[in-house]
């Protein structure tokens, strides 16, 4: 198992309800799992909490079977399991360049000099579709699609196993979202990857993963194969994030309806999934 939740809990301080609760996922190889749910529902918590950059209250997130909390900063588990992230300006040093950024992560990583993680930069920059003009600007001069791969190109320079993908296309342009998503479809391919992608955009988990979880106040609701989760809803909110799209087919980002009614409701599953 290459990443696993198990009774995972997460109260932040000063909040009297969990943000996330008796949560439980498996990702194994080369899965690709989809997180929805509106604002709120504990999306992000979870993300956080599976990249091992948020400690649980109440049960673990192991990674390969140890626990984050004994896996040190240079423990090769680490570089295993990467994030995307939703904001892609925020998310990258505003002082290096692309080409830097990147050869930053491959020096770390991987011990080897300056040039050769320079040259190893440019190859997965150019793998991610960045233009060859765009390598050596700063993210202050790089659209917010070319930032978003630049953003990718720096999670592969781990090597990882398993990408968390937060909101991938929430802040780009319509005309650049689907092609972060071919991106990421193909990458999961040509890389063998795992991908845990995060998104309130339905659209997007039907077109990139193969099961979904719906959350809801920080619980799943509803789980089970992503094609039998949207042809046969069981819980009245997942119904209620399907009704949101014109069609069930648009991959525009939707803002999912308020499902407050629905928080007495019980957590559906679909057979065959735990």
């Amino acid at each position: 198992m290459l990443l696993e939740a198990r009774d995972v809990e997460v109260t932040y301080p000063r909040q009297d309800a969990p943000a996330l609760r008796d949560f439980d996922l498996q990702v194994d190889e080369r899965a690709a799992i989809g997180i929805v749910g509106e604002s709120g529902s504990g999306k992000t918590t979870l993300g956080r909490a599976l990249i091992g950059a948020l400690a649980p209250t109440k049960g673990e997130v192991l990674v390969r079977g140890k626990p984050w909390s004994e896996v040190g900063r240079r423990d090769p588990l680490r570089r295993s399991v990467q994030m995307i992230f939703q904001d892609p300006y925020s998310s990258l040093n505003p002082h290096l360049t692309a080409r830097q950024t990147v050869g930053e992560v491959i020096r770390h990583w991987h011990r080897v000099g300056r040039h050769a993680a320079s040259r190893r930069a440019a190859d997965l920059l150019a793998d991610v579709g960045l233009p060859a003009a765009a390598i050596d600007r700063r993210p202050g001069r790089l659209s917010g699609g070319q930032c978003q791969r630049v953003g990718i190109a720096r999670a592969l320079a781990c090597e990882p196993q398993v990408l968390v993908a937060d909101e991938p296309t929430s802040s780009l342009d319509v005309s650049v979202q689907a092609q972060i998503l071919n991106l990421l479809r193909s990458l999961r391919e040509t890389h063998r990857l795992a991908l845990v992608i995060i998104s309130h955009d339905l659209g997007v988990v039907r077109y990139l993963t193969d099961s979904a979880v719906v959350m809801y106040a920080g619980e799943a609701v509803e789980r089970g194969p992503t094609d039998v989760l949207f042809a046969r809803p069981k819980h009245p909110y997942t119904r209620k994030l399907l009704d949101a799209i014109p069609g069930q087919t648009s991959a525009g980002a939707a803002q999912p309806p308020s499902a407050a009614p629905l928080a007495a409701q019980p957590r559906e599953t679909h057979a065959g999934r735990k």
